[in-house]
């Protein structure tokens, strides 16, 4: 398999992007940094990510931790300043960063050990038991941010299986023809530039395109696919009569409307989505999905996370002593003097609080 290249593809009209220094630099040692969102979460989002395959989980890690380390105060107790249960209270909150103390809960909690990453430091083992087998391989900076790091094969294989899975979103679901090869047209249009040669079956339909540098591309019958026009009369592959039509003027069978699409300079899909397709990189979807997400949500003025609005609802901190949560609903944002006005569900009441007192809701109540 050719190296991966989860930095440095680009689409035609796209300036070839720069790797990070910290990037380059694990790149070197065989290893890959993913980006995890900016976020208090990000600890959390690492270990649910190699621990359950998801980052979704982020906020079940969240609140298992805050159970264990309650679970076994004896243990952390000491390294905790300030009052232990008000220390646990804001844990639980989603806007409450984990840190090292969080980690070594979860490595003890999940029987794994620990090898840490700084800008510009190999990897150094934690050994919490030599019993452990498993490590969580995780990344942090000055800023208190965490990021996953993983084997450059561990990424080669996951680049493949993210491939396998945009395949059969886009060829069993859309049913969309020539997947993979529009995809490499789009991102690596060289391919085709050296000659190619046909494989014909034997009613002389093109079955496979077989080029120069030793890439294979199956074709896809119009009868098995579907076609990609608003207007399927107009597609001279999925109709057969002026399928007919093209074959009796040009001597050849027409091209698919996916690849029509690109030779027309437009695209069947965006090349996220092309770059998503090619075995051979690698793309951080979750973090370029919450990317989207965030400007679409700005635009239209919707909630995610903490980025609060009005109109969104949100947990109320009433009574900080005591930790006491409840639902709410912001009416208005004072963004100069950091308050909001909220409308509190449970005793039907406005009042006004200060941005500290307002808090997310779990992600699966967003």
């Amino acid at each position: 398999m050719t190296s991966m290249r989860p930095h440095t593809l680009k689409g035609p009209g796209n300036k070839l992007a720069r790797r990070d220094p910290v990037d380059q630099y694990l790149a070197d040692q065989h290893l890959y940094r993913k980006l995890m969102v900016r976020s208090e979460s990000s600890l959390f989002q690492v270990v649910a990510e190699q621990m359950y395959d998801t980052q979704n989980l982020h906020y079940e890690v969240r609140m298992d931790c805050v159970r264990f380390i309650m679970d076994k105060r004896r243990l952390f107790r000491r390294n905790i300043t300030g009052n232990f249960n008000d220390y646990l209270s804001k844990l639980e909150k989603p806007n409450t960063r984990g840190t090292m103390i969080e980690l070594r809960a979860l490595c003890l909690m999940y029987g794994r050990n620990a090898i840490l990453h700084e800008p510009m430091r190999l990897g150094t083992p934690v050994t919490f038991s030599d019993k452990y087998k498993k490590n969580f391989s995780v990344f942090f900076d000055q800023y208190g941010n965490f990021d996953a790091v993983y084997t450059m094969g561990h990424i080669e294989e996951a680049a493949i299986c993210q491939s396998i899975t945009f395949k059969m979103l886009y060829q069993m679901c859309f049913k969309l023809p020539d997947v993979s090869l529009a995809a490499e047209k789009m991102l690596n249009p060289d391919t085709f530039c050296e000659g190619t040669t046909l494989e014909h079956s034997q009613n002389g339909t093109v079955v496979r395109i077989l080029c120069r540098n030793g890439r294979s591309f199956d074709v896809d019958s119009p009868e098995l696919t579907s076609c990609l026009l608003k207007d399927k009369q107009l597609c001279d592959f999925h109709n057969r009569v002026r399928w007919r039509e093209y074959v009796q003027r040009f001597g050849r069978v027409p091209l698919s409307c996916t690849l029509k699409c690109i030779d027309d300079n437009n695209v069947p899909f965006s090349y996220s989505v092309a770059k998503c397709l090619d075995p051979n990189i690698y793309r951080n979807v979750e973090l370029s999905s919450f990317l989207v997400m965030k400007k679409e949500a700005k635009k239209f003025q919707l909630y995610i996370g903490d980025d609060f609005n009005a109109r969104a609802h949100c947990l109320v901190e009433r009574h900080k002593w005591l930790g006491h949560m409840t639902k709410g609903f912001i009416l208005k944002i004072d963004w100069k003097t950091s308050t909001f006005t909220v409308y509190l569900e449970e005793t039907g009441t406005v009042m006004q609080v200060p941005r500290y007192a307002v808090h997310p809701l779990p992600p699966r109540q967003f």
